[in-house]
């Protein structure tokens, strides 16, 4: 101590130690020091200091049960070789299981006559090893028991036996549990074969069993002697074991695969013997595996009186080999889809159970980790907002994810009209089942999956506000429980100094703005976001079950109530076409067909939705200019309705404008979109290859769709197609006839397919089709101007062209080059006459074409010249385009006794109206008769050049030509006004 200082230089800590001794002397109580209290970290430490989580010990697994022969001395009562297959079952090489099975089978099932008495005092043995053996990971060993055991059962004493240890309590309730648990999980085995063959004994002893339970009648089975209680217990048992097999199989399976109740013996000394070699083995008399002796020896379960590793077949090495064959994961997967089974058999065939026991249901029903059967990531959001953790259960493993779909409508109808479902169970199934459909991206999990989607939204129409609703109470209790934690760092950090405070003021104001609930509607984002992906995606390539599933996903959805884009509505429609600019559809098959029922589906799930959303707004906006008058604008607008804020972002919907504004942007996004529709269908690369009719149907339906909203709509789309088909007519000749075609077809294609089924009585279906009928008059009207403008364009550029081209054709006599110049005549054809020979043999209308320029058409497209003939209808016309024909050819070949007309060109014109009669046919030719002599002269001047040189003609085909006019029945009578054969 420092002299002249009145202060002691003691530390406190120090003062007070010596003050608690001196209380301690002299017995006073001094108030014990407030603990220390940890210093608060600062700074990003704080952030980076991972939560606390508490060590959760699991729950200790059942003790192994004991193996029936050890404790009941079955062992001294069985026969030795039988004793010695019992012993096998136990060990724990997968051969050594195999061969036991097989020998109980062939050596004791297969003649019980002579050893009945010895199978049913090793019932409970086989109980015992039923568990391990239905539960096994090889699928030889279980379908060998399953067979086993249908055998056993199929044994009247046998199956007594068993039923009475089931139903009589002579097991106990762990026992039952796992024999009645695992024979129901087999029954669902991943394997079918496996599968059927424990279904057959399941339906025939268990079913009946279970009934009497929901039964209040007798059972008509005379040795159904079983108590409804003990039905119950046996259904109770079901539910227990499937229970705990599908939250946890890892350990279901351990607790069927215990370790031995004591060490393994120790392996015998290997010694020589009689006929045995140094380092073997000896093995007792009359145990091949080993096990043998009568059984007097005590052995623990599984093992035998040489080393349990070893077996005949390769010993322990092999079996490490066996179990190491299925994964831990797809063990698990394995479990789960048989326990999702038997769950599914229970909610179809005894839904009353679990109505029954409320609390045990919704505890299961209502835990998200159960649900993540369903989602394909290893942490499902839905898992971390409910503050659990853990990994999916669905994760790299489409088999139990395609059972769990499955299992949505058997819920949907054992818990129909339930108060508890809908108070408890539906918001969690709502949750994930919306956040896991619109994340699946394998196929096969996809097609499994639409049905009972679609099925979940029609059943449950508020999906999505009730989604939404559970998550904002997530948030809710995920912000309470910050605030109580951001309140106890306050409580801490009272005592520390001023310095520590300010340092940690801004990284808890950091922590509490983390903590922030986001906007309730975040939730409903991300489901749309996940939607507009998949769609995207085409459904990863998989072919669509038709527009329906997005319907109803629409119907159903609340994808306008809250929009995170500006233009929700056009950016839906961009992730539909962004299967096509990927590529997505050439991913669904490697048949041409199944690419071919992708692209129609796509198509029809582009248009049907464009309609069912366009509508929606529409009829809202209707409803507003109604009211106008009734309402102020802000009541105006609140009427509108959600649905109209697709076209705007939600910054912009303040009432500036009106009704008639959303309709300009609804007629707008029509307009592209049936643009992009034709651009795709017509374009010469073919993105969306659909067929040509399927097109034209849909592109029909959808246009008196769009006429029965309002005619505006129509007119927005017919405009935009009416352009697009008038550019591409010449281009894509066979899609542009057969498209006007569907629409001038009188009665159309049937109605809306999102229609169909909603009228059933036959008046309505008659209203409704005659509703449709009117609304296509439109649609006819517009398209017979179509045509017309059509018909104009090709018909005036085909009479450009001929005219300008006939004088070629007139000259082509004196050229040797025949061949030469028709190739390149045909090369030089407009696409406007190929147009007009597929509109003429849709339509059969261009007598002034045929009639001016016959000849022309003879050489340049005899193709349309034979459309015509097959496709007009009048007679007389007909006769009369003929007639005019062969005056023309006469006309031009008039100097028939000059040398300037080769018979080479005679051959060629004989041969051009041959074809062109053959292609006709009988039927239709017979008024195509000359008038006159018209191509006597012609015909005249073939016959002298054939009998003149006759090799040269025949070496050029005259002859033949001369034999089809003269010797062919009726051929003649085309050409020639008067003839007979008999003449010649």
């Amino acid at each position: 101590m420092v002299k002249g200082s009145g202060k002691s230089s003691t530390s406190s800590g120090t003062r007070k130690k010596h003050a608690r001794k001196a209380a301690a002397a002299s017995g006073t109580d001094v108030q014990a020091p407030p603990p220390v209290k940890p210093k608060k970290e600062k700074g990003s430490s704080l952030k980076k200091k991972p939560r606390q989580k508490v060590d959760i010990p699991p729950v200790k697994p059942a003790p192994p049960q004991p193996d029936p022969l050890e404790t009941t001395g079955l062992a001294h009562r069985l026969p030795p070789e039988l004793l010695v297959v019992l012993r096998s079952l136990g060990k724990k090489s997968e051969a050594t299981k195999t061969k036991a099975l097989e020998d109980l089978q062939m050596g004791w099932v297969d003649r019980k006559e002579q050893c009945e008495e010895a199978l049913v005092d090793m019932v409970p043995v086989w109980l015992h090893h039923i568990p391990a053996l239905f539960i096994h990971p090889s699928r030889r060993i279980r379908s060998l028991a399953s067979t086993l055991h249908n055998s056993f059962l199929k044994i009247p004493s046998i199956k007594h036996q068993i039923i009475f240890s089931l139903t009589e309590s002579l097991l106990n309730e762990h026992q039952i549990s796992s024999i009645i648990g695992t024979w129901c999980i087999i029954t669902h085995d991943i394997d079918r074969t496996v599968a059927s063959i424990a279904s057959e004994s399941w339906k025939r002893d268990i079913v009946p069993l279970l009934s009497s339970s929901s039964s209040s009648t007798p059972s008509d089975n005379p040795e159904s002697t079983t108590s409804s209680s003990s039905c119950s217990f046996l259904l109770k048992s079901i539910d227990i074991f499937i229970r705990r097999a599908i939250l946890d199989p890892i350990s279901t399976y351990a607790s069927l695969n215990p370790s031995s109740l004591a060490p393994p013996a120790p392996a015998l000394t290997p010694r020589s013997g009689p006929g045995g070699k140094k380092g073997q083995t000896q093995t007792r008399p009359g145990s091949r595996y080993g096990g043998g002796g009568g059984g007097r020896t005590s052995l623990p379960m599984g093992s035998s009186p040489r080393s349990g590793t070893e077996t005949p077949e390769g010993g322990g090495e092999r079996s490490k080999a066996d179990l190491a064959e299925e994964s831990e994961t797809d063990r698990k997967a394995r479990i789960r889809v048989g326990g999702l089974g038997g769950l599914r058999w229970i909610l179809d065939h005894h839904p009353r159970y679990f109505t029954s026991n409320p609390e045990t249901t919704v505890t299961f029903f209502s835990n998200p980790l159960f649900w993540s059967i369903l989602h394909p990531s290893a942490s499902p959001p839905f898992l971390s907002s409910s503050g659990i953790e853990g990994e999916g259960f669905g994760v790299s493993q489409p088999i139990v994810r395609r059972t769990g779909w499955g299992l949505i409508q058997s819920v949907l109808k054992g818990f129909k009209d339930e108060p508890l479902f809908d108070s408890s169970i539906l918001p969690v199934m709502s949750t994930t089942i919306l956040r896991s459909a619109f994340v699946e991206t394998d196929g096969t999990v996809q097609m499994a999956m639409w049905q009972p989607f679609l099925v979940f939204l029609r059943t449950v129409r508020r999906a999505w506000e009730v989604e939404v609703e559970f998550e904002s109470r997530n948030k809710r209790g995920e912000r309470r429980r910050g605030e109580e934690e951001d309140e106890r760092d306050d409580d801490d950090g009272e005592e520390e100094g001023d310095d520590d405070d300010e340092g940690d003021e801004e990284d808890e104001e950091d922590q509490r703005e983390e903590r922030k609930v986001k906007p309730e509607t975040e939730s409903g984002n991300n489901d749309q976001r996940q939607a507009t992906g998949m769609f995207g995606l085409a459904s990863a390539g998989v072919p669509y079950g038709g527009g329906d599933s997005f319907e109803y996903t629409f119907r159903a959805s609340s994808f306008s109530s809250s929009t995170s884009t500006s233009t929700p509505l056009s950016d839906l429609f961009t992730s539909f076409w962004a299967a096509i600019d990927g590529r997505a559809l050439s991913l669904t098959g490697s048949l041409p067909h199944q690419r071919l029922a992708a692209a129609n589906a796509f198509l029809s799930s582009v248009l049907e939705c464009m309609v069912f959303l366009i509508g929606r707004v529409w009829k809202e906006l209707e409803s507003s200019s109604s009211d106008d008058q009734e309402h102020n604008d802000e009541e105006r607008f609140a009427a509108k309705g959600k649905h109209a804020e697709l076209l705007l972002p939600p910054s912009e919907v303040d009432g500036s404008e009106g009704p008639d504004a959303y309709k300009n942007r609804l007629r707008s996004f029509v307009s592209t979109q049936i643009g992009r529709v034709w651009e795709e269908l017509s374009s010469k690369k073919r993105n969306l290859k659909v067929e040509d009719r399927v097109a034209a149907e849909l592109l029909e339906r959808t246009l008196v769709d769009l006429v029965e909203l309002d005619l505006d709509l129509f007119e927005s789309a017919w405009g935009t197609l009416k352009n697009g088909m008038k550019e591409s007519a010449k281009t894509n000749r066979g899609l542009v006839p057969v498209v006007l075609e569907v629409f001038l077809r009188k009665g159309g294609s049937g109605g809306s397919r999102a229609n169909v089924g909603k009228d059933r009585n036959e008046k309505g279906m008659d209203e409704r089709r005659e509703r449709r009928n009117k609304y296509r008059e439109v649609l006819e009207k517009s398209t017979r101007e179509l045509l017309r403008e059509v018909f104009e364009g090709s018909v005036d550029e085909c009479e450009r062209y001929l005219e300008g081209k006939v004088e070629r054709d007139g000259d082509r006599e004196e050229e040797d080059g025949d061949d030469k110049e028709e190739k390149k005549a045909s090369a030089e054809k407009p696409e406007a006459l190929e147009l007009l020979v597929v509109l003429l043999r849709t339509y059969g209308r261009i007598n002034a074409l045929v009639t001016s320029h016959g000849y022309a058409l003879l050489s340049k497209s005899s193709t349309l010249l034979t459309a015509y003939f097959v496709n007009q209808k009048d007679e007389k016309t007909r006769a009369d385009v003929w007639q005019r024909l062969l005056r023309e050819i006469a006309a031009r070949h008039s100097s028939i006794s000059g040398s300037e007309i080769s018979p080479q060109t005679i051959t060629l014109l004989f041969s051009q109206i041959l074809d062109v009669l053959a292609q006709v046919g009988d039927t239709n030719s017979q008024s195509l008769r000359p008038e006159k002599e018209e191509l006597d002269g012609l015909v005249e001047k073939l016959l002298i050049e054939c009998m003149n040189d006759t090799a040269t003609a025949t070496g050029s085909g005259q002859v033949s030509a001369l034999k089809m006019i003269l010797m062919r029945p009726g051929t003649a009578n085309y050409f020639f006004c008067c003839w007979s054969s008999s003449e010649y």
